[in-house]
């Protein structure tokens, strides 16, 4: 039977703010509604029939109000007639989109030939202002739901300037997704087998559903991934005992770049998807694929411009046979020591950029200074000690790079105050700058250089062990020794690209 969405009582004297009392005030006569969602009783059908019924039910109802809740329309009932009652009505059928409307005049009055015209308007006017309440209804969900897209987006768009990672950003799309369309779990599949997933509780099994997506839905995936359509299955025997499971997928990215799928899905007993549905994810998938894409974007600008400088700077290094790749691995060990010390993602950045740079000014030093095999001069010396200025003073132009510039200037200076070109000491001296000075002091201890031989990895973290706290910060000291063994440990082969010109112990 049909809910009992509305069943309006009297009022009372005098108030016209329902609908329904102010027809009967104006026309002396009532309206009942009855829908798939409406239904609502004449008052004078609720006062002398259905006043013993409970919850709004029909009991006590004639066999005409029975049969219109039910849905059934008799025929033929458009002109007035008495019902059991002996209250005049007419029943005027919808069209699918207006209600049926049962107009009633309650008995004692009299009826005339402009009766009929007269139910016949009330009917008319009744449905309309139906129409116009599901249209509005209607308007109110639409923007209900344009809304709640309106938030997501801007989740969206705050979340990316928390987060410079693409894979971090697919995760949040699909958990995001996952609870604005009510989910039980969504995935973001790329087509190198890698995905994204997330659940709204533990009743979702990856391991069993992410096999029946690619095997079982491959076809699916690949006609979204091509056609770049969102494409909605009703339910289907699910990966979880058969279950009935609603499908929504659609695909993640810009025709410029490879196309993920991201996957929603309802378990049994949930809403099939629906085309409000489908403009939330058409929404967010349209707004996270373009942020994906300049992602993409400024991640290859950085990885252009930072393989630039490594040519200038290897360039530079390659004056010097002895130096060659000295600057990609301090900036290599700077970064890994301040990853140790918990720096933020852009801290990191300028301190690997610092660590390629620190000696860059180098390129105005000649050669014979620099491959001396013997002894520097006072004079030759002192020309040394200006390099840090002289990388400050190349890369000072570039107006984003002001922590780089700093740490560059101060790389030489040492706790105990001995260093150069300031002689700072202590606090004094920005982090970044140790940073970068210990890790360069590791590479210069364990590389060959043109008046001695390297110094074997053990006998080189001897020496700095002696000198913390007087050349070396001693916080930096320990965040490399921790950094670098997990680094040999876990990334052997990597090790060995950078590291292999070293030796372990002494010979």
């Amino acid at each position: 039977m049909t809910p009992l969405a509305r069943n309006p009582v009297d009022p009372g004297p005098g108030t016209t703010s329902d609908p329904g009392r102010s027809l009967a005030l104006a026309t002396g006569m009532e309206a009942g509604v009855f829908s798939k969602d409406t239904t609502t009783f004449p008052p004078t059908c609720v006062r002398t029939c259905l006043s013993a019924s409970e919850g709004g039910g029909v009991e006590g109802g004639c066999s005409l109000i029975r049969g219109l809740v039910e849905g059934i329309v008799p025929e033929g009932v458009q002109g007035i007639r008495p019902c059991e009652q002996g209250h005049h009505v007419a029943v005027y059928p919808g069209d699918g989109l207006s209600p049926t409307v049962l107009v009633l005049q309650p008995s004692g009055k009299e009826t005339d030939d402009a009766a009929s015209g007269q139910t016949e308007a009330v009917a008319s006017l009744w449905q309309q202002f139906e129409r116009l309440t599901q249209e509005s209804q209607g308007l109110a969900m639409e923007l209900i739901s344009s809304y709640e897209q309106l938030n997501v987006i801007f989740d969206i768009t705050k979340r990316v300037g928390e987060v410079r990672n693409v894979e971090e950003i697919k995760l949040f799309l699909v958990r995001i997704l996952t609870e604005a369309l009510s989910c039980d779990w969504a995935c973001c599949l790329s087509e190198d087998g890698d995905s994204h997933w997330w659940c709204r509780d533990d009743g979702s099994d990856r391991a069993t559903i992410l096999p029946w997506l690619q095997q079982g839905l491959q076809d699916v995936l690949k006609k979204v991934s091509r056609d770049r359509q969102i494409v909605v299955l009703g339910q289907l025997p699910g990966p979880q005992d058969g279950q009935p499971t609603s499908v929504m997928a659609g695909p993640l990215g810009s025709d410029a770049d490879v196309s993920d799928v991201v996957v929603v899905a309802r378990g049994s007993g949930r809403d099939e998807f629906l085309s409000g549905d489908m403009r939330m994810l058409d929404s967010v998938l349209s707004h996270g694929g373009q942020v994906i894409s300049n992602l993409r974007l400024m991640e290859r600008l950085k990885r252009l411009s930072f393989e630039a400088v490594l040519a200038l700077v290897s360039a530079i290094d390659k004056k010097d046979s002895y130096t060659s790749g000295h600057s990609e691995r301090v900036g290599f060990l700077s970064h890994l020591i301040g990853e140790e010390m918990g720096l933020t993602a852009a801290d990191l950045q300028d301190l690997e950029w610092a660590g390629i740079l620190h000696d860059v000014g180098k390129i105005g030093i000649s050669d014979g200074i620099l491959t001396k095999p013997g002894s520097l001069t006072d004079d030759e010396f002192d020309l040394i000690r200006q390099h840090p200025k002289m990388s400050y003073q190349v890369i000072e132009p570039l107006r984003s790079f002001k922590a780089v510039r700093e740490t560059v200037l101060h790389h030489h200076e040492t706790p105990d105050g001995t260093g150069y070109p300031d002689g700072l000491k202590g606090d004094e001296i920005p982090l970044g700058a140790s940073i970068v000075h210990t890790a360069d002091t590791f590479d210069a201890l364990t590389s060959d250089r043109s008046y001695r031989r390297s110094f074997p990895i053990d006998k080189a973290l001897e020496i700095m062990r002696k000198d913390t706290g007087t050349k070396i910060d001693p916080k930096c000291m320990a965040a490399f020794e921790r950094a670098f063994k997990a680094f040999r440990k876990q990334q052997p082969d990597r090790f060995r690209e950078l590291f292999g010109h070293t030796r372990e112990h002494a010979e």
